[in-house]
């Protein structure tokens, strides 16, 4: 009863009318005409006092389902809306969330240096040595760039995740060519005259097969990066990358 005297449809106004109306007689007309001294006018209005009050018990009775029905499709509604707008809600939400993702990542690859092969690539030979630098230490070297005259094909020159001591050699060349095995010998000469205890070649380019058995044939230990492998390193990705 509380709910449809709290609807706002069309029958809800017409009916606290009548119950206004109503309670009206019954609280004020009534106890005057069964206190009052004039029994005949207190019958006379009386009468329209019980047939208004039993007009509009029988209204209520009749209309009750359409009361009824019209208060539910007034809540059926106002879900609805409420629905819609949560969804909206929902959706704005997770577009906000997306755009953050995305920003926060742009945010990362910024902080985190995250070269193509193109910026390596295009990069002069100093700012690729820096570059595999910044790519290594993601990796936990402590790296320095110390390449110039007479570093004797060191580039980079410090310490790995573990505490040894690393060489880094750096070749940045087009990926049409390969790196030959006489590279490779130079950097196993320069790994037992440095006394290090890993060797790092990285290059933009690929090895090529005789340069890959020279690797591993060496009685020390070399670790061959080219192009992909550090586009990988310095990529999103590079987790999955075991150096």
């Amino acid at each position: 009863m509380n709910d449809l005297f709290a609807m706002n449809g069309p029958y809800s106004v017409l009916l606290l009318k009548l119950t206004k109306f109503a309670l009206v007689w019954l609280v004020v007309i009534f106890p005057v005409l069964i206190f009052g001294e004039d029994r005949t006018t207190s019958v006379i209005l009386l009468l329209p006092s019980l047939l208004l009050f039993i007009w509009f018990i029988v209204y209520f009775q009749r209309n009750r389902a359409g009361l009824v029905a019209d208060w539910q499709q007034q809540r059926r509604d106002r879900a609805g809306k409420e629905w819609l707008a949560k969804e909206e809600r929902k959706k704005a939400n997770a577009l906000e969330q997306e755009q953050d993702l995305v920003r926060q990542r742009e945010q990362n690859r910024q902080r985190e240096h995250l070269y193509s092969i193109s910026d390596m690539l295009n990069a002069s030979s100093k700012e690729f040595e820096y570059m595999v630098g910044r790519i290594l230490e993601r990796r936990g070297y402590n790296l320095i760039v110390v390449g110039g005259a007479g570093d004797e094909g060191v580039d980079l020159r410090g310490t790995g995740p573990n505490g040894e001591v690393v060489i880094v050699q750096c070749k940045r060349q087009i990926q049409s060519s390969r790196i030959q095995p006489s590279v490779i010998r130079d950097l196993i000469g320069t790994v037992n005259s440095e006394g290090a205890d890993l060797g790092i070649f990285a290059t933009t380019t690929f090895f090529g097969e005789h340069a890959e058995r020279a690797a591993a044939k060496a009685r020390v230990r070399l670790c061959l990066l080219n192009g992909s492998d550090l586009t990988i390193l310095a990529g999103s990705s590079y987790r999955r990358f075991r150096l």
